[in-house]
């Protein structure tokens, strides 16, 4: 009996995959982790530990060949994608005291998030090939004697999002249990990717699919697809590679306005994600003008059981139409964002590659179709597993300062606060601009929570007025 063919990947891996074979020296799209440790950690379990999930996510083990009609999802054994965990070259620096050449690090405490961010940086320079792999690298932050103070993940994009990282620190943990437990049952394969993109296209073929398609189709139809914001460009050139440079500004709101958003989003009964997506959108209604807009929002995609447990990129964008008039009340831009977010919410399953593809939006060279500005809220829980011998797991993604948009703002949603991430194209923005930015962000939240009633052109004209302080 003829085995099957390979099946092709789901729509969000195959526009990766073509965004790869444009440009295979393109490191935006590798994502950078690190699980640090409560305490220093056997190296060898700890690798073994890693190869255990491993062999337990399929996603992890995926690599996309060229099929006769386009990429393919190859699944490899085990045996043939075990990540092999590289200590960092001897005289990598851990601190602020050691440079490179200068020995072995002897820092023996857990590594900073500075620290760590500067080590993935290095590490995400290295481009990977998603026909043959490996997708995942990993690396090992050691102490002077050798044993684990971190491990440093690097990992395309392809087969890999935030969701799943929780997922892989608690397996690490418990993979690393195991691994002091001989008697230990083996875990239960997760399901792998070839299942996801054969219920995905069952999906689309079938009657619910296809009305999901036509109802965004339908919410879409008419909205200007291409939204420049004003922007003195800087002088920071292109990358080598010829790619447009990113960069982030990692910052705060302050507890006031925090406290503000929050309080706004109980009163009118919408989540903290809808009051910072109105004020978003009415601060890009100002700086452009436009009274109709589209603002793309990242979905988890985890719409299974089967989904939520496994490794993979399931995280869909969905543009959500916004209609900033100056006129208009900021509660009624309000109750604009919270139908758009709750329809698009319902229909994340809809894959952005088809909009693009039915819509057929203007294009212009290094600018995404459809969306150019994207906003979100993170809230979910920290990274974190404690294992049964009481060691705990804690994972930092460590975001790089990389902008596959014009300007993106994430939230993250803390007990002690909001933080905020700006990343943003220096072709079109310096670190002042974002900043300015922000402080116009915050006036509005602050503006509107006094008075919601108050127009959006009254709130943007006191966001305005923040621009020089």
């Amino acid at each position: 009996m003829t085995p099957p063919s390979p099946p092709p990947p789901p729509a969000p891996q195959a526009r990766l995959w073509f965004l790869h074979r444009l440009d295979p020296a393109d490191t935006s799209y590798l994502l950078a982790f690190a699980v640090r440790f409560a305490a220093p950690l056997d190296p060898d379990r700890l690798t073994r530990a890693l190869r255990r999930v491993v062999d337990r996510h399929p996603a992890l083990r995926t690599v996309f060949p060229d099929g006769p009609d386009g990429p393919v999802q190859h699944v490899q054994p085990t045996a043939d994608a075990t990540p092999v965990v590289v200590p960092l070259a001897p005289g990598t620096p851990l601190d602020s005291e050691t440079r490179p050449g200068a020995g072995t690090p002897t820092d023996t405490g857990t590594p900073t998030d500075a620290q760590l961010r500067r080590l993935a940086a290095e590490a995400t320079r290295v481009p990977m090939d998603l026909a043959t792999g490996p997708l995942l690298r990993a690396h090992l932050v050691p102490d002077g004697s050798g044993r684990a103070l971190a491990l440093l993940l690097v990992v395309h994009h392809i087969v890999f999002d935030d969701w799943s990282f929780g997922v892989l620190v608690r397996d690490l943990a418990e993979a690393y249990d195991r691994e002091g437990d001989p008697a230990a049952a083996p875990e239960q394969p997760a399901a792998g990717p070839a299942a996801f993109a054969r219920s995905q296209r069952d999906w689309l073929a079938g009657p619910t699919g296809r009305r999901a398609v036509a109802d965004v189709l339908d919410e879409l139809r008419g909205a200007p697809d291409l939204l420049d914001l004003p922007a003195a460009p800087p002088t920071i050139q292109d990358a080598d590679d010829g790619s447009p440079p990113g960069a982030a500004l990692r910052t705060t709101l302050d507890a006031a306005t925090a406290r503000a958003a929050r309080e706004l989003a109980r009163a009118e009964r919408v989540s903290l994600h809808m009051v910072g997506l109105a004020a978003f959108a009415t601060l890009l209604g100002a700086a452009t003008g436009r009274r109709d807009l589209l603002v793309g929002v990242a979905f988890a995609g985890r719409t299974s059981v089967a989904a939520e447990q496994s490794v993979g990129c399931h995280v869909n964008t969905l543009p959500l139409r916004l209609r900033p008039a100056p006129e208009r009340g900021f509660a009624d831009l309000l109750a604009e964002a919270r139908r758009v977010t709750l329809f698009a919410a319902a229909h994340q399953d809809v894959p952005f590659d088809l909009l693009v593809e039915r819509l057929r939006p203007t294009r212009r060279p290094r600018r995404n179709p459809l969306v150019q500005v994207a906003f979100g809220v993170q809230n979910a829980p920290p990274a974190r597993h404690r294992g049964a011998a009481g060691i705990e797991f804690t994972g930092l993604e460590l975001t790089p300062d990389t902008a596959r948009l014009d300007l993106t703002l994430w939230l993250d949603d803390r007990r002690d606060g909001l933080a905020a991430l700006w990343t943003y194209r220096t072709d079109l923005f310096d670190h002042d601009g974002v900043a300015a930015w922000h402080r116009r962000f915050c006036a509005v939240l602050r503006t509107a929570a006094a008075d919601p009633r108050r127009s959006l052109a009254d709130c943007a004209d006191t966001a305005g007025s923040e621009r020089d302080e």
